[in-house]
């Protein structure tokens, strides 16, 4: 499979539209955040198109540094701790979302980790054959363990949540990331986010199922039923 400018910039205007149509149909506020990560995916891979195409013009390298850090940032500071914390938003069962809180607590202390990280180290990027491989100059532990670290706050919420079609969900990230890791071990940064931004697309059924719609209809109901001041 060949990846390239193209493909970045395309799934970027898929994710885009996507993004747009979830956030239209969100029925309450706390829905927004998970609405949101087709266009946080949208964003990374348009800043994904401009490593690539930074990468080999050399009229754009100005461009190059830039694109390369928001690439990072996103996939590395901004996920372990949005997914735990936009499925806490949705999440219904108590139980389920004291879990979830531990997995925020651990995402927004990778994060953190991350964040440090890049500020103390630089990352850098290169097309290698029909795939950008990211260097992350900053102190590791083992390729395995960071993996692990990073797949609990990740990709085990979707399959707490109690959202229908929540751990479908998961379990297509998850296989994305197995694929990523087995067959582009050495691309896997760019490789599962590409593929992960796809999988995303599937925030907008989630959105638009019925128990979302009832679930705003409940709120409303309830408000209603309050004495006027």
């Amino acid at each position: 499979m060949c990846f390239s400018t193209e493909a970045s910039f395309s799934a970027s205007a898929l994710l885009s539209l996507a993004g747009v149509a979830a956030i239209k149909n969100i029925q309450t506020r706390s829905q927004l955040a998970f609405a949101c990560i087709p266009l946080i995916f949208a964003f990374q891979q348009f800043s994904e198109g401009f490593v690539w195409l930074s990468s080999t013009n050399d009229n754009l390298i100005e461009f190059h540094q830039l694109s390369v850090n928001s690439f990072i940032v996103i996939a590395q500071v901004l996920w372990p701790f949005w997914v735990p914390y936009s499925m806490i938003l949705i999440e219904k069962d108590k139980n389920q979302k004291r879990k979830l809180y531990i997995l925020l607590v651990f995402g927004s202390l990778l994060s953190t980790y991350h964040m440090i990280c890049l500020y103390l180290f630089d990352v850098t990027a290169e097309v290698r054959s029909y795939h950008i491989y990211y260097q992350l100059n900053f102190p590791h532990i083992g390729r395995e363990i960071e993996g692990i670290f990073y797949i609990i706050p990740t990709i085990i919420p979707p399959f707490i949540s109690t959202i229908k079609g929540m751990k479908l969900f998961g379990i297509l990230i998850f296989s994305s990331f197995l694929v990523s890791a087995m067959l582009y071990n050495e691309y896997a940064i760019s490789v599962w986010c590409f593929f992960a931004a796809i999988v995303s697309v599937m925030v907008y059924s989630i959105i638009k199922q019925p128990e979302f719609i009832k679930q705003s209809e409940i709120k409303l109901r309830f408000k209603k039923d309050l004495p006027s001041p």
